[in-house]
């Protein structure tokens, strides 16, 4: 049996799929020109393109090194300048007593080493730099106006190193992303940076500060109880659960949660499917 096309059928059919393939293009260049019109404005509207110019990527760097490093705060203040104050990431809580090995008190003398093998030395009235690769020592001090300056630049600033700037109120030096001295009208600052998640497992008050996972494994295993109320077990557990630095208990809590919302959600849906 034989079966012969219709011509104005076929021209029909023809027709109806040149309109609709004309109609998904006009759909689709009719969104593609919504989408570059609000690029366009964001563009504008936000400023954008003045991004590349403000982009200091040494600021992103310094978040970064928040990842993976930690500080300490090594803080004297002019008026009190006979006290030091060292903290680890400048918490209120975490005051290091007695100092790390890295802080040195000879007489009036307070050193910090570094890992370059630089140091900053804080005295009574002015403070003190000696770091690799240089000629000379830097000294920090307040003029009468109670302005800080390094001595023997008053008059030629243009020629500190790139990575010591010096503004009214303050002095900033960040030789590598792992020093940084901040002098300024009302204290001196040293942000001391090590690679490494520091206090990770126990906090800074904590029974156990210091102990590090294997030292942890071998007081759950065959060690003698740290605390006579309870077993090692429950103690480094407790410790970690606690760790108020890291907050390891929430960040669980909240773990567990999301999860337990998750599966509660599957549920109901599965229910109502």
């Amino acid at each position: 049996m034989s079966m012969t096309l219709d011509p104005s059928a076929l021209d029909e059919v023809r027709n109806d799929v040149d309109q609709a393939a004309k109609r998904h293009r006009l759909w689709f260049f009719a969104g593609l020109a919504v989408i570059l019109t609000y690029l366009a404005f964001s563009w504008v509207q936000f400023d954008i393109g003045s991004l590349r110019k403000n982009w200091k990527p040494e600021r992103a760097a310094l978040f970064v090194l928040d990842t993976y490093a930690h500080k300490d705060h090594v803080v004297m203040r002019w008026k009190t300048s006979d006290e030091v104050d060292i903290r680890f990431e400048g918490g209120h809580r975490h005051v290091y007593d007695p100092a790390p090995d890295w802080f040195q008190v000879e007489g009036e003398a307070r050193t910090i080493s570094f890992a370059n093998g630089g140091t900053i030395t804080y005295f009574t009235d002015y403070v003190t730099m000696d770091w690799p690769d240089q000629d000379e020592t830097f000294e920090f001090r307040l003029n009468a106006d109670g302005k800080p300056y390094v001595v023997g630049y008053e008059n030629r600033l243009e020629e500190l190193p790139p990575w010591m700037r010096q503004t009214a109120n303050k002095i900033e030096i960040r030789p590598t992303l792992y020093e940084r001295l901040q002098v300024g009208t009302s204290k001196v600052e040293v942000h001391r940076y090590e690679i490494g998640w520091k206090y990770f497992l126990f906090d800074f008050d904590s029974p156990l500060v210091g102990t590090g996972l294997g030292g942890a494994l071998g007081l759950i295993l065959a060690g003698e109880r740290v605390d006579p109320e309870m077993s090692n077990l429950k103690l480094v557990w407790t410790e970690f659960r606690d760790n108020s630095i890291w907050g390891h208990g929430p960040v669980l809590y909240a773990m567990l949660e999301t999860i337990f919302m998750a599966l509660i959600g599957t549920m109901i849906a599965c229910a109502v499917g």
